[in-house]
């Protein structure tokens, strides 16, 4: 109760001293990732105050939170956004199977772990995700920034904060693409991609300058309101997980800064949330009580502020844009190693479509499904004629093969593991290669090699091994030999094939070919001239067509579809 005057007392002293001049009230959010909610707590009690914040500055999760503020989302606003979204399924880009390409619900979805190689060298992914579905959701919630270049230009003037992963150094984001500064900033390591932004790769801005009040007073800020949801080092028996152990080494720096930035700040709040971790997303109604408890032990102070501001802006509100609009121009920026008619079939997006951004969004999972692409951007752009043009902006992922691994086990092969070399770009643009080789019990290959023309007609090569060895119900071929009920039987198949393609909806295959097959059956359960009985020896070339549905939700644990080849 004592600091609460004591702060109190020292607030009333400062704005006694600016009566002639109205004091600029600077907001700074820290970093935290999951325990960043606990933020929204202190907007609620701001907008109850009537309080105006002058400049708003964060970093990661703290720059979300305080960019929704800062172009016109209330408290309760940025609550109910957080509470509809599903952080998991976000951080971990999870994508409906209805996305995902034919070719790859074929083929693709057999291995269960994925490596790069890199100069002939197998290498790990850069993070646990790419970061594409949280880049989708900040370019539909800043709808209203993206043509705003400079982020003083807000309702409430905004920085966030970036570290140059090169050299660990601080990167300022308040101009450019707001979506991608924000996702830059809260790129956290293992988690999350880092951030292509001109020449600089970005990762969360927390290890460089996690509670940035040193910028704020930059600013000009007469009046610091700190809310810190930064942790403390843990002891060695919870360093149980390499997120653990990371966010400990990252914490270094930020907790032995923490106390001299603390004696910075006029108002500074800190929840009580040191039982939760940056990644305990699940736990958002919890972390969301604490940030209210704690801003409400500050409701005093913040009406005293809010008395003394004689001039207030009038704040407007923003809300989710879902307006559709009817596309007349699309352009597409950061195409190298694909067509605009591969890009366009993929996004299934042409000219005259009546789309919302939510609708974009669908279609820009669809690209991302082809797993080509660092980083998919979009704005949209009022033509002169008065028609929208919708202007996409793509980072392409550089054409490194991939080895993937997985097991199988059925009664007919029984035990397998999977090799799959797969390579994109062999010899154009929008093909793939992929070789399995399927070792264990039964030996095999599939080799496929596909050009994916997007709208227009694909085409490709399939060669095939296979052999497996049954048991089978059998009558007797020879004269005078002993009765035998069933035989075991040795079954040979080696396939080529060429063929034309096209996909609708990416749930149907519609296809015609040429197909050379060699097969032989065998067995030596009976003998013939004390040689095994060949049943079928053919080779032979045929044409063939077939159509093929796909409709699974799930590649496992599938709860509805339909599987037809």
């Amino acid at each position: 109760m004592k600091k609460q005057f004591l702060l109190l007392f020292l607030v009333n002293s400062m704005l006694f001293f600016a009566q002639q001049k109205q004091p600029k009230i600077g907001l700074v959010l820290s970093g935290g990732g999951a325990k960043g909610f606990a933020h929204v707590g202190v907007l609620k009690e701001i907008d109850k105050a009537g309080l105006q914040i002058d400049y708003i500055g964060g970093t990661s999760i703290g720059a979300i939170v305080g960019a929704l503020y800062a172009v016109g989302y209330s408290g309760a606003q940025t609550e109910k956004i957080i509470l509809e979204t599903d952080f998991v399924a976000l951080l971990r880009d999870k994508l409906p199977r209805s996305t995902t390409p034919f070719f790859e619900k074929e083929y693709g979805e057999k291995a269960v772990i994925s490596f790069p190689i890199v100069k002939r060298k197998i290498g790990l992914p850069k993070a646990v995700s790419k970061g594409q579905n949280m880049l989708n959701l900040l370019l539909e919630l800043f709808s209203e920034t993206e043509n705003i270049s400079d982020f003083s230009e807000f309702q409430i003037p905004f920085f966030s904060i970036g570290t140059d992963v090169e050299t660990g150094g601080q990167v300022l984001l308040e101009k450019g693409s707001l979506p991608i500064a924000l996702r830059a900033s809260g790129s956290f390591p293992t988690l999350l991609n880092p951030v292509p932004l001109g020449d600089t790769l970005l990762i969360d801005g927390g290890v460089a300058n996690n509670f940035p009040v040193d910028l704020m007073r930059e600013k000009g800020a007469d009046i610091i309101i700190g809310v810190d949801v930064q942790g403390r080092l843990y002891e060695k028996e919870k360093l149980t997980s390499v997120v653990a152990i990371l966010n400990q080494i990252v914490s270094y720096k930020i907790y032995n800064q923490r106390d001299f930035k603390k004696n910075q700040i006029e108002v500074y709040m800190h929840p009580e949330i040191s039982k939760y971790n940056v990644v305990d997303f699940d736990k958002k109604i919890e972390i969301l009580k604490e940030g209210e408890k704690t801003a409400a032990k500050y409701a005093k102070i913040l009406n005293e502020i809010a008395l003394k501001q004689t001039h207030k802006k009038k704040r407007r509100t923003t809300t989710k844009n879902t307006q559709k609009v009817v596309l007349s121009k699309i352009t597409i920026h950061g195409i190298k190693n694909h067509s605009r008619a591969y890009v366009l079939g993929k996004l299934n997006l042409m000219q005259g479509d009546l789309v919302s951004r939510n609708d974009i969004t669908k279609r820009i999972h669809l690209l991302s499904a082809t797993n080509n692409y660092e980083q998919i951007s979009y704005s949209l752009k009022e033509t002169i004629a008065g028609g929208t043009e919708i202007i996409f902006s793509l980072v392409e992922l550089s054409k490194k093969p991939t080895l993937d691994l997985g097991v199988h086990y059925d009664v007919l092969y029984e035990s397998s593991v999977l090799a799959r070399y797969k390579q994109e770009g062999v010899f154009t643009n929008n093909d793939v290669f992929s070789f399995d080789a399927i070792l264990g019990d039964k030996l095999r290959y599939n080799l496929n090699y596909f050009v994916d023309n997007g709208f227009y007609f694909s085409y490709g090569f399939r060669s095939r091994y296979n052999r497996f060895s049954a048991n089978t119900a059998f009558n007797n071929l020879v004269p005078n030999s002993p009765v035998v009920h069933s035989v075991n039987l040795k079954y040979i198949d080696f396939t080529n094939q060429l063929f034309v393609q096209t996909t609708f909806d990416r749930k149907f295959a519609l296809g015609i070919g040429l197909e050379q097959k060699k097969l032989n059956v065998s067995t030596e359960t009976v003998l013939e001239n004390n040689a095994a009985t060949v049943l079928d020896d053919t080779n032979y070339l045929n044409a063939f067509g077939y159509l093929k549905l796909d409709t699974y939700d799930q590649n496992i644990l599938l709860k509805k579809g339909i599987l037809q080849i």
